[in-house]
């Protein structure tokens, strides 16, 4: 066996296990102890206005209680802007219905993108804000998550996620909460899309951290 043949073979096998190991961690986050269990489904629809610009509608259904009640479902209206081939920014509009109220946020955001032979990683920045009408304003909320996938095949690709929260208020910001995530996204065809995802959110409540597992199915289709 030559070289080639030997690192193809290499790298074939470190598929397999990243695969195998991503499996595992998905059943870890799911089986873990937790306060409760949510499932989020989504449907995302997206429109390429230029080579730079695009436009995204989504619309996503969240349960809770173990998936027995109905916690919140929402309407995203996002515009981004591509500035390079690795840098985008993107306008978002939310508008949240919960079962006694209903919310709007604003948000900004910058989105990095690298890609390598092997992986493709990226780093998202957020500044959000929630709006309730005659209550009070509530704080901004930073967001910065960071994302590492590894393409198995040309369809699949599997990633782990980890994203930290920070309240901005009176000039200082306080870590509040944070997402570990597994998932895969598979490429239906070029217009359509699947993903299967897994979260781990951990909330700090006084000194303890009330914990939430989630599990994700969010289908895309662009035109």
């Amino acid at each position: 066996m030559n070289k080639t043949a030997e690192l193809q073979s290499v790298f074939v096998q470190s598929k397999r296990y990243l695969c195998l190991f991503l499996f595992i961690s998905l059943l870890t986050l799911v089986h873990s102890k937790s306060i409760d269990d949510e499932l989020w489904t989504g449907i995302e629809l997206k429109k390429k206005i230029s080579s730079t610009i695009k436009l995204k509608v989504e619309q996503q259904l969240r349960l809770k209680e173990h998936f027995s009640q109905f916690h919140k479902t929402f309407t995203d209206f996002s515009l981004s802007y591509k500035v390079s081939p690795i840098v985008k920014f993107t306008g978002k509009y939310r508008y949240i219905v919960y079962e006694d109220k209903v919310k709007s946020r604003i948000s900004l955001g910058c989105k990095i993108n690298l890609e390598t032979n092997y992986f493709l990683t990226s780093y998202r920045f957020r500044l959000q804000r929630d709006f309730e009408r005659n209550e009070p304003q509530e704080d901004s909320v930073l967001r910065n998550k960071f994302t590492l996938g590894y393409p198995l095949i040309k369809q699949f690709t599997p990633y782990i996620s980890y994203e930290f929260f920070h309240i901005l208020k009176n000039e200082s910001l306080s870590y509040n909460k944070f997402r570990i995530g597994l998932g895969i996204e598979y490429e239906i065809n070029e217009d359509k899309s699947l993903e299967i995802y897994c979260l781990y959110k951990g909330e700090f409540v006084k000194s303890e951290i009330e914990a939430t597992n989630i599990i994700g199915l969010q289908y895309g289709y662009s035109f």
